[in-house]
This record gives C-alpha cells, structure tokens and sequence, in this order.
C-alpha cells in the first residue's frame, strides 16, 4: 500500500485524484457524452470512429498509471 510506504506524503495526490473523479462523475462526463452524441448524431461510422479512439484513449491512461505504478514499485520509500 502506496500510503504505508509514503505516509503523510501522498495526501495532497490523493485528494486531486478523489476531487478529480468527483468533477468527471458530476460534470465532465455528462458533458462529454453530450458532446458526442451531438457531434455524431445518427452517423454509424462517426460513432465507430469516437469507440475506437475512446478504446485508444483507455488503454493510454492504463499505460499511463501501469507505469507509474512500476516506477513506484522501483522506489525505495523515503521519510
């Protein structure tokens, strides 16, 4: 646990990321489906174009976290 190995020093972190979900689950991703709904319409190969690119966009961000989660694991914990 990230917490164990670093305490006190992840606090700041993990509140931007709790905060961060919060405005995506409130706000953005009602916007964001909006938005897509409106720029696709009823265009079948529009929607296939924003499903793939959102599967890029995914797989991306698990990249992402992957490797900061193996830089973290490289870390030795400091006070």
């Amino acid at each position: 646990d990230l917490g164990q190995r670093f305490p006190g020093q992840l606090d700041t972190f993990i509140y931007y990321l709790n905060r961060h979900i919060e405005l995506d689950e409130e706000n953005h991703a009602p916007l964001a489906q909006q938005m897509v709904r409106d720029l696709c319409g009823t265009n079948p190969q529009c929607w296939q174009q924003a499903t793939d690119v959102a599967r890029q966009g995914m797989a991306a961000r698990v990249a992402f976290w992957e490797g900061i989660r193996a830089a973290l694991a490289k870390e030795p914990a400091t006070a």
